[in-house]
């Protein structure tokens, strides 16, 4: 895993479309993109499914694209750049990191280097689910299939007015 800068982040998103909220308004450094994802589709879990089927499902997403990063939400700027090898290293420290997620609040994104689709990794995982926000509608369909073919519980939204 290689280290990424705020600049290196600002420019990836920009390219993409994706805003950083601004650190002022409290929320940390919340994603979204410009306008709306394409589609958001929703992975929901049991505490059962952890961490197999947590595994599973960001596995699959994670196999999307070549190459990722991992960055926080909160606090100061950590982010690391991991290619598909890393996949399975990423999701393991993702699954031990989990309580801290789940107790401080500590949020992560995965964020493909793309920009054409992210993850949000955070503490509401058993409530609301894991969202990934997807940039192209083609691309949400591929996550879709590949997802029901895991046999994951996922619901798919849309802002088409």
């Amino acid at each position: 895993m290689s280290v990424l800068s705020q600049s290196d982040i600002s420019e990836i998103c920009d390219r993409a479309g994706i805003d950083i909220a601004d650190s002022k308004l409290g929320i940390g450094r919340e994603l979204s993109y410009r306008g709306s994802p394409g589609r958001t589709v929703v992975v929901h879990f049991v505490e059962s499914d952890f961490p197999d089927k947590i595994k599973a499902s960001l596995a699959g997403i994670l196999q999307l694209e070549p190459q990722w990063i991992l960055l926080n939400r909160y606090g100061q700027l950590q982010a690391k750049e991991f290619t598909i090898n890393e996949v399975l290293s990423t999701i393991e420290f993702l699954i031990e990191s989990y309580p801290k997620v789940d107790r401080e609040g500590d949020d992560l994104y995965l964020l493909a280097k793309s920009g054409r689709l992210f993850i949000s990794y955070d503490h509401h995982i058993f409530e609301d689910g894991m969202a990934v926000y997807v940039a192209e509608i083609p691309l949400a369909g591929i996550l879709l299939t590949l997802l029901n073919e895991l046999g994951a519980e996922i619901e798919l939204f849309s802002k088409n007015g």
